[in-house]
């Protein structure tokens, strides 16, 4: 004699649901599946408690499946829309680093004639003290020697041109 259950097999849920049998038992012992007095399952509670309490990306379920009302072409028309999206914001990032090389030129040669200019003017204004360390009253000979010896070192420095 057949017993009348009152709710669905195993099988029927799972069917339901789109997940595997083994995947009711799992859920049957993690308390996610609502069961009848004689054991049965309560299809449409246990489908709600499923919604409610499960992740769908990390269950599967949201796996190959498109969102509701939506077609192929809307779903990679998207898709095409979000990859140009992300490869225009890593072209941005990407020209952000990019330096113009004539600005870049610019700058360098400005820096290094304000270099070169104090250090110019560096045995005038050093001129006196030293003589004055050294007892020495011409003060205007250890400036020349000093700017002497400073452009022969510059000299051997050769051309301070920037390789960009």
């Amino acid at each position: 004699m057949s017993r009348r259950r009152s709710g669905l097999s195993q099988r029927e849920y799972a069917k339901l649901a789109g997940i595997s049998r083994a995947q009711v038992r799992k859920d049957i012992a993690r308390g996610l599946v609502v069961l009848h007095p004689d054991g049965s399952i309560d299809g449409e509670a246990s489908l709600r408690l499923r919604r409610e309490l499960v992740d769908p990306v990390r269950s599967g379920e949201a796996r190959g499946r498109l969102p509701p009302g939506a077609n192929v072409a809307e779903f990679r028309r998207e898709l095409l829309r979000l990859d140009v999206a992300l490869k225009c914001c890593e072209l941005e990032r990407r020209q952000a680093e990019v330096v113009d090389r004539a600005r870049a030129r610019e700058a360098i040669r400005a820096i290094t004639r304000a270099i070169l200019d104090h250090i110019r003017r560096w045995p005038e204004r050093a001129a006196a003290g030293l003589a004055a360390a050294l007892g020495i009253e011409d003060t205007a000979r250890v400036r020349t020697a000093l700017e002497r010896r400073l452009a022969a070192h510059l000299e051997e420095l050769g051309p301070l041109e920037p390789r960009l």
